[in-house]
């Protein structure tokens, strides 16, 4: 995925390049510093950032780390930041897959909060190993 496929998105060199562009947050830089927080969590656990961007419609910030350069890590929205991977006080809202990191511009929950978590893992029932919900077990079962 890159900006040639799909017209109108924007590509940054750093996260706060983009976020001072993103016209939804780029006037309440208060908030900048829980949203590197968070994605320096991210880093510490998938690898050095490798692309960030803003598509077309300016609807989210989109980080990809070195460990999956091909899927988009972490979306950064005025709210919250959905990410792949589990960090402390995260949640996993109905509504996604992903989990979510609430940041202090959330209307609906307050940063650092989070529901009760739902599992991210399945029991496999031939090694009884913790498998991602949307992953694939070594013995390559799958949910």
């Amino acid at each position: 995925m890159n900006s040639k496929q799909h017209p109108g998105t924007r590509d940054f060199p750093t996260l706060r390049a983009a976020l001072l562009d993103w016209p939804k947050l780029n006037d309440r830089q208060e908030v900048w510093s829980e949203i590197e927080k968070v994605i320096q969590d991210l880093e510490q656990k998938n690898g050095a950032i490798v692309r960030v961007h803003v598509p077309a419609a300016e609807s989210y910030v989109a980080v990809t780390f070195a460990n999956e350069p091909k899927v988009i890590g972490a979306y950064i929205n005025v709210g919250h930041i959905d990410h792949w991977t589990e960090l402390p006080n995260t949640s996993i809202p109905d509504s996604t897959p992903y989990f979510r990191s609430y940041l202090s511009t959330s209307q609906g929950q307050s940063a650092g909060h989070s529901k009760e978590l739902k599992s991210n893992f399945l029991t496999c029932p031939d090694c009884f190993t913790q498998v991602p919900k949307y992953g694939e077990c070594a013995c390559g079962w799958t949910p």
